[in-house]
């Protein structure tokens, strides 16, 4: 089960969607395939900052209109 854990994390830490990730692990529900999502403040930094700098770049884009 840890590999399976580990699989499911890293999957989910490269950006590979959920569901997916169900399927990978053949679950019947997306509730299960969460129980093995452990993810960590560094693995979730990098797409809030990517997020962030997309959404204030928009922002910027229609104030120059």
């Amino acid at each position: 089960h840890d590999l399976r854990h580990t699989l499911a994390t890293r999957l989910i830490a490269d950006g590979v969607n959920t569901f997916i990730v169900q399927r990978v692990l053949t679950h019947k529900s997306i509730q299960s395939t969460q129980v093995y999502v452990n993810l960590n403040v560094e693995d979730l930094r990098n797409p809030v900052n990517t997020t962030i700098r997309n959404m204030q770049s928009y922002c910027l884009q229609q104030n120059q209109v």
